[in-house]
């Protein structure tokens, strides 16, 4: 029902030249390159302009101007700009966007990015969206040679990086968008090296996820366990790999283990990370019967301003099933869940269900669920084709032993009320 949601690297080296600015402040340690003052950058990219126009007028040398610069500064030197939602995997780490007047081909404002390490500007981006596909061939044209390194990051971003003294100038191409960067290089170095860690979590994290949201499920709460432990192992200030903790206990039946990290994931910078633990405590509130909580925790996750709109779509389903408002559509959701926990014979995982959906007893549920139209065999039938087949390590699906069907009006002699699961989750929690 719910979907979970980057690292950034950097070229070794120096570059021609190599010789130092007398001037004081930033520049004395700086070491020449070609872009010496803002009229130094690129006139062919779109959007570069924008760069240039956050030099002084005198169009100075920009080292200090630019690398001086903190959060404070930024925000105060430009009211339409704003801080953006935080990132676990990069403490410290501050992102401060703003839009500008330019559009792309699809009518989009272009966005330039400030980002500070521990206080100190290390990159300024402007995202190009997807109107400079030739991007990286007009900073080729611009240096007047071939990029000094090439990366893959994210699985998806091919980064091209530019050494121009102690400046390192991106081309990034992932598909949605085309990114114009300058960094500077030794904070970026740094800041690549802190964040090689948040990628490993980030991968844990991710295999943790996919097994997460396939069937069946049951036979899966211990390794899913283990990849989600050792993602907050590398990074104790994930969120993600917390409030992923906190479903996983829910679901598998340890709700003292689940509230511990729901809690943990609270203290995560992450908006989203925040109202996905707001979510799954009002779901652990609905199963301990405490349905004033279980609401006004579904409405905290709804109401949550964030970029992934599946926590509030889920929040809001569960909030009027709560309300006895629920839809259809609404039932239909909930009972495919507890469907595929009961092919798995999970009994307690389809209680949680239920109980989230303001019914004390699954059987109850079901009579709900047709009651409001939905089409059981159907859903039922389905739950056997997906949930009870088992992932082998060759792909192939494996069938798994299955109840003959699961109308819920063959539900009394198979769901007793309450069916804690006896395994108890890792010690290493």
């Amino acid at each position: 029902m719910w979907r979970d949601r980057a690292r950034n690297g950097s070229g070794g080296g120096l570059a021609r030249g190599g010789a130092t600015t007398a001037a004081g402040g930033l520049a004395a340690d700086y070491a020449r390159g070609t872009v010496q003052k803002w009229s130094d950058l690129p006139r062919n990219i779109n959007g570069v302009k924008h760069l240039v126009a956050l030099g002084n007028k005198e169009d100075s040398e920009f080292i200090d101007a630019i690398w001086g610069q903190s959060p404070a500064t930024v925000l105060a030197q430009h009211p339409t700009a704003r801080r953006a939602e935080f990132d676990d995997l990069e403490p410290r780490t501050v992102r401060v966007r703003m839009q500008v007047s330019d559009v792309d081909q699809r009518g989009r404002r272009l966005v330039v990015e400030w980002r500070f390490l521990y206080g100190r500007l290390f990159m300024v981006t402007v995202e190009l969206k997807r109107t400079a596909r030739d991007l990286p061939a007009k900073v080729r044209q611009f240096m007047r040679r071939k990029a000094d390194s090439r990366s893959l990051e994210d699985g998806q971003m091919k980064v091209q990086t530019w050494r121009d003294g102690d400046l390192l100038i991106r081309a990034t191409v992932d598909g949605r968008s085309n990114d114009f960067a300058l960094a500077h290089r030794a904070r970026f170095e740094e800041y690549a090296r802190r964040r090689a860690d948040g990628q490993k979590a980030l991968r844990t994290n991710r295999r943790g996820v996919k097994r997460l949201l396939s069937k069946p499920l049951s036979p899966a709460y211990r390794a899913i366990e283990k990849r989600f432990i050792d993602a907050a192992k590398v990074v104790p200030s994930f969120g993600h790999a917390h409030v992923n903790l906190c479903r996983l206990y829910l679901l598998w039946g340890h709700n003292a283990h689940a509230r511990m990290r729901c809690r943990k994931a609270r203290e995560s910078r992450n908006l989203s990370v925040q109202a996905e633990a707001a979510l799954f405590e009002g779901m652990i509130a609905a199963v301990a019967g405490d349905l004033p909580t279980a609401k006004t925790l579904f409405a905290r996750a709804q109401a949550a301003e964030v970029e992934d709109t599946s926590v509030a779509t889920s929040s809001a389903r569960l909030l009027r099933l709560l309300k006895g408002k629920g839809t259809r559509r609404d039932f239909e959701r909930v009972y495919k869940e507890v469907a595929c926990a009961l092919v798995e014979k999970d009994r307690h995982r389809a209680l949680v269900y239920a109980k989230s959906s303001g019914f004390q007893s699954v059987v109850r549920f079901g009579a709900a669920a047709l009651k409001a139209g939905i089409d059981a065999r159907k859903l039922d039938d389905r739950a056997q084709r997906k949930c009870g087949r088992e992932p082998t390590s060759r792909g192939q699906p494996q069938k798994v032993e299955t109840p003959n069907r699961l109308a819920p009006f063959n539900l009394p002699n198979q769901m007793p009320n309450q069916m804690p699961n006896t395994i108890a989750p890792s010690k290493s929690r």
